[in-house]
């Protein structure tokens, strides 16, 4: 088996270096498995290939282009995967994680920490966007499943049983650290201050505080349907959000993370 988790997610880069760690970085491991002739090739990408909009989606929902350089090369790498699957026989089982948070997670734990540790942190429209956390523990077990029990070709959303608010996911974050309840803003002028802050970013060297890309991810409110995969793989998250956030809360003390 071959494992492909490998991508580029926060970095503020171009479109197009995205796009060769991505789409292309996918195309050259993927080439390889083929010769390789492995027995399956599970690639891990993102229920965010279905947009970054609102309402409910599941495996089938269309494609949709979300203007997040992330989002929307995981879609290209899928479509690729897709048709090398039919043209080349590749085994593909596609995975997509909702939001994945926990210990040593990056992008929905220590990030967000840090940020409401320095008072930087911010919510767009009082935290009216939604999220479907996952555990990180949940999500390896969804994985390991999807690569025995999973149908190539197919693709299976690995996803939290639950959609919150983002007010309601950092609120754990904010009470770990005993802050205040970060300020609100719109999300006009979100996405105006990010599009400043990455322009003075290109001048200066330094990464943004946020970035568009980030603005989009906190306002989406698409909730997903695990259906598919509670059925076939006979996956359930074992983790409900409250042991997960004690989980976080004893390793940030443990690491000093914030």
């Amino acid at each position: 088996m071959v494992f492909h988790f490998a991508a580029m997610l926060n970095e503020f880069q171009s479109y197009q270096d995205y796009w060769k760690s991505n789409v292309e970085g996918t195309r050259v491991v993927a080439e390889a498995a083929i010769q390789a002739r492995v027995e399956r090739f599970v690639y891990a990408s993102t229920v965010w290939v279905h947009g970054m909009g609102y309402g409910n989606i599941n495996e089938e929902s269309p494609y949709e282009k979300s203007a997040s350089f992330y989002a929307d090369t995981k879609r290209e790498a899928e479509q690729l995967i897709r048709t090398l699957h039919t043209d080349q026989g590749l085994p593909a089982i596609i995975v997509r994680p909702s939001q994945v948070y926990g210990p040593r997670d990056a992008t929905w734990t220590a990030r967000p920490l840090q940020l409401i540790r320095r008072g930087r942190m911010v919510l767009i429209d009082g935290g009216c966007g939604l999220t479907q956390p996952i555990f990180v523990d949940d999500v390896v077990e969804g994985i390991l499943l999807a690569a025995e029990k999973g149908r190539i070709g197919e693709a299976y959303f690995l996803c939290g049983e639950k959609s919150i608010t983002m007010a309601k996911f950092f609120g754990y974050y904010v009470r770990m650290l005993n802050r205040k309840t970060p300020m609100s803003i719109p999300r006009w002028l979100g996405l105006t201050a990010s599009t400043l802050a990455e322009l003075t970013s290109r001048i200066s060297g330094r990464p943004p505080l946020f970035t568009r890309q980030e603005i989009r991810a906190t306002t989406t409110r698409i909730t997903c349907d695990g259906t598919k995969a509670r059925c076939e793989l006979g996956f359930v998250p074992r983790t409900d959000l409250e042991t997960g956030m004690q989980a976080v809360e004893r390793w940030m003390k443990q690491s000093g993370t914030a």
